[in-house]
C-alpha cells in the first residue's frame, strides 16, 4: 500500500511540471515568467520516503518565491483532482517567506574560492618544477650523473660569494686593484 502511494506522489509531481499546470500558476499569480522559467525554478519530491511531498521554489526575491509556492498548493489539488480519480490532496503547510538568505553563501564561496586556489598555485608550482631543465650548480651534476667536472664557469654576478671573486683594474681611481 505504502509503494502505491509513494508512486502517486510521483504521479503529483509530473503532474504539478505539466505545461497546463504550470501556465495556470503564472496566469493566477501574474508572474512575468513563461513555462520553461518557471520549471527550473521549481522542485518537488518526496519527504523521507513518505507519502508527503513538498516543493521548493527558487527565486532572488523570497516573497516571490513564497506566492509561486503558495499559488501552487491552492491551484494544485484541484488539478490533481481533475486528473487522477479518487485522489484527495491535501495541504499540510503553507510557503512563508525565509527570515535568513540561504544562497549564495558569501563564507562557502570563499572557501571554495581558497581550496581551488591553492590547489591551482600547487599545480603550476609542479609544472614548473618538472620543465625546468636548468643546471643550477656544480653539485647537481656530480650527484645526478656521477661524472667528474673539468671546469665550472665561475658566477661573477655574485658579490656575497667568497669562494668566486675577481679582480678589476679601475683607472679612475690611479690604477688601484680592487675586490669585488
Amino acid at each position: 500500500m505504502i509503494n502505491a502511494a509513494q508512486s502517486l506522489v510521483e504521479t503529483y509531481m509530473v503532474i504539478l511540471k505539466t505545461r497546463g499546470t504550470l501556465e495556470e500558476v503564472i496566469k493566477e499569480a501574474n508572474l512575468p515568467y513563461d513555462y520553461e522559467q518557471l520549471s527550473g525554478m521549481i522542485e518537488a519530491g518526496a519527504v523521507n520516503s513518505t507519502e508527503v511531498f513538498s516543493i521548493s521554489v527558487t527565486s532572488a526575491s523570497p516573497e516571490e518565491a513564497e506566492k509561486i509556492a503558495n499559488t501552487i498548493a491552492e491551484l494544485l489539488p484541484n488539478r490533481i483532482a481533475d486528473i487522477v480519480e479518487g485522489s484527495s490532496v491535501r495541504i499540510v503547510d503553507y510557503a512563508v517567506v525565509p527570515s535568513k538568505k540561504t544562497s549564495p553563501s558569501l563564507s562557502k564561496n570563499t572557501m571554495l574560492g581558497a581550496m581551488l586556489g591553492f590547489v591551482l598555485s600547487c599545480g603550476v608550482f609542479t609544472v614548473l618544477y618538472l620543465l625546468d631543465d636548468v643546471v643550477h650548480n656544480e653539485d647537481y651534476v656530480r650527484v645526478t650523473f656521477d661524472l667528474p667536472l673539468l671546469a665550472v664557469v665561475p658566477d661573477l654576478t655574485e658579490k656575497n660569494s667568497k669562494s668566486n671573486y675577481y679582480y678589476y683594474r679601475d683607472d679612475s681611481k690611479g690604477g688601484k686593484e680592487e675586490t669585488a
